[in-house]
């Protein structure tokens, strides 16, 4: 599959990034010319695959900073069925699994082949013209184990990324598939708009036959439902 092309980013580029990780760590972000320099601009078509697993000049993988455009996460399961975990959008951080086990200083299991994406590990794609910033991870661990500000910043972008995965969790814990339909419909339409009824159903982990029925009863039950409730 296609990749993104990617180029060095310029200075201009890089301004509302700053001011927007500032703003996130909450302070000014000490040795940000270190973590500039390390910048590219990646952008690709819809279709077009970015990969976070990519090894930077360092021999670990980078992180992304999506800044436009919508990208889908996709994994396969055990049992070759193909499920998208989430749509990375502007201002959302990616990074791998191996980025995140080496930020965290957490140990790979060692029947892990070191060569190999992580189990887990998403397959990301444009699902229309997408631009994301990609920055070497190892000076950014690096950053934040020198100052506060950035291990602040790291720690808020990773509970971020925590609280959001611990919904999807509990939305599919606890509500039907119905359910979880409508949630999508209510608080993520803009998305919904963006994204093809085959790409809905693998969000939501049902086939596009069982998206169509619950599409058809939810509508029937707004058709049923009296006026002004």
């Amino acid at each position: 599959m296609p990749s993104f092309r990617t180029r060095a980013a310029q200075p201009e580029e890089l301004l509302p990034v700053r001011r927007g990780l500032q703003r996130r760590a909450g302070a000014a972000l000490p040795e940000w010319d270190a973590f500039a320099a390390t910048a590219q601009l990646c952008s690709g078509a819809p279709g077009k695959l970015l990969s976070p697993a990519t090894k930077d000049a360092s021999g670990g993988p980078g992180i992304h900073l999506v800044t436009s455009g919508v990208l889908k996460a996709t994994v396969t399961t055990s049992a070759g069925r193909l499920r998208i975990m989430s749509f990375p959008r502007t201002g959302d951080i990616v990074a791998s699994l191996g980025f995140l086990a080496a930020a965290s200083q957490t140990t790979i299991p060692v029947s892990h082949d070191p060569g190999e994406p992580l189990p887990g590990d998403a397959k990301l794609t444009a699902v229309v013209a997408t631009t994301t910033l990609r920055f070497d991870g190892a000076v950014a661990i690096a950053l934040a184990e020198r100052h506060r500000a950035w291990s602040t910043l790291a720690l808020r972008l990773l509970m971020e990324l925590l609280l959001l995965r611990t919904f999807r969790l509990n939305d599919h814990l606890v509500l039907s598939a119905e359910e979880r339909y409508l949630k999508v419909l209510r608080e993520e339409a803009a998305l919904v708009r963006q994204i093809s009824q085959r790409d809905l159903a693998l969000y939501l982990g049902v086939t596009p036959e069982a998206l169509s029925r619950i599409a058809a009863r939810a509508r029937e039950r707004q058709r049923l439902q009296p006026a002004g409730e």
